[in-house]
């Protein structure tokens, strides 16, 4: 059973202005990952990943993923992770990846990392992540709320769940108005 746990971590925010122009802006932050038995939705156990389309975090989207467990005769805990639903801008999608892994939309279109939850390649892909195993998600996002805008941004999270079942957030970044980007690197 996950346990309530909010863990986010903020963007670091350099300077008190930022170019809005196509220049590409990489910070670590930009993600919220929430575990609990009541996600929303009537979805029960599961995560909400809440992704920030923008560097100044003031507009969202929210991925949801259930969360299924099981514990081995030996005690080891496996969960599986699939993708339940995302909110209406369609805005986000997240994808299970490995450290180091590149990332571009052009990978992703492909199919070379499995999609987890969001509005491309359905049915979503189920991650299985084995007692505290650290694992990674990528993320590909995009400006305004509706869900045919381009796919300006691409991030990534490595989280962990603990002992107890909380999820811990314990690092990640994204990537705005950038093509390429590497799992678990910020520039």
């Amino acid at each position: 059973m996950i346990r309530h746990s909010y863990r986010t971590l903020g963007a670091a925010v350099v300077g008190a202005a930022f170019s809005l122009s196509a220049h590409a802006v990489v910070e670590s932050g930009h993600w919220t990952a929430y575990s609990g038995t009541d996600i929303g939705y009537g979805l029960g156990d599961g995560i909400r990943f809440t992704l920030f389309q923008e560097p100044t975090d003031q507009d969202f989207t929210s991925l949801y993923v259930s969360v299924d467990s099981t514990t081995s005769t030996n005690g080891t805990i496996t969960r599986t992770l699939t993708g339940a639903t995302y909110t209406l801008d369609s805005a986000a999608a997240l994808y299970a990846v490995t450290a180091g892994a590149p990332l571009n939309n052009t990978l992703l279109d492909a199919g070379t990392y499995p999609a987890l939850v969001g509005p491309t390649a359905q049915p979503w892909s189920t991650l299985t992540v084995q007692g505290s195993d650290t694992f990674w998600i990528g993320a590909k996002i995009r400006d305004g709320n509706h869900g045919t805008a381009d796919w300006t941004g691409l991030g990534w999270a490595k989280l962990r769940f603990e002992a107890d079942g909380q999820l811990t957030l314990l690092d990640s970044a994204m990537g705005y108005d950038t093509a390429n980007m590497v799992v678990g690197a910020v520039p």
